[in-house]
C-alpha cells in the first residue's frame, strides 16, 4: 500500500511539474506574441526610415595605418597621411617615429639603424616636402617662430 501511494504521490507531483512548464511557455509565447504586434523586423523597414533611425559611427572610416617594425601607426587626417604616403619608407619611418611616436633622432636611428646625423638630415628633409606637398594640396598652417 505505501508503495502504492508514493506511486501515486509521484505521478501527481509529474504531473503538476508538467502542467506548471506547459503554463510558463504558454505565458512566454503570449508575451512573445503581444510584443509583435507594435514591433516590426528591421529588414523590412525601409531605406529611408532606417537612415533616419540609425546612426554610423566612423572610428575607423578614413584611417590611414603605417607600419614600423610590426608595429601599426594610425594617421586620421587623410591629407597628412596621404602626404607622408609620397615619401620614401625610409623617411616615412623617420617622420613618423618622430612625431607620432614621439622620439628623439638618437632612438630613431637605433630603431632603424641609421646614425643620429643621417636621421636629422632625412627629417628636415621629408619635412620640407611635407611641407610642399601639404601646400600644393591648399593645407594651410600657421608657422610659428619662437
Amino acid at each position: 500500500m505505501n508503495h502504492e501511494n508514493d506511486k501515486r504521490i509521484s505521478n501527481q507531483f509529474y504531473k503538476f511539474c508538467t502542467r506548471l512548464l506547459k503554463n510558463e511557455i504558454y505565458d512566454i509565447c503570449r508575451k512573445q506574441n503581444k510584443g509583435r504586434k507594435y514591433k516590426k523586423d528591421i529588414l523590412f523597414l525601409p531605406l529611408d526610415d532606417i537612415k533616419q533611425i540609425g546612426i554610423c559611427d566612423d572610428y575607423f572610416y578614413g584611417e590611414n595605418k603605417f607600419y614600423i617594425n610590426g608595429e601599426a601607426v594610425t594617421i586620421t587626417d587623410n591629407r597628412i597621411a596621404s602626404a607622408i604616403s609620397k615619401l620614401s619608407k625610409n623617411k616615412q619611418d623617420i617622420i613618423i617615429l618622430a612625431y607620432f611616436m614621439v622620439m628623439n633622432d638618437r632612438e630613431i636611428g637605433e630603431c632603424l639603424n641609421l646614425i643620429q646625423q643621417t636621421v636629422y638630415y632625412q627629417r628636415i628633409q621629408a619635412l620640407k616636402l611635407l611641407r610642399e606637398q601639404l601646400h600644393k594640396e591648399g593645407f594651410d598652417y600657421e608657422r610659428k617662430n619662437y
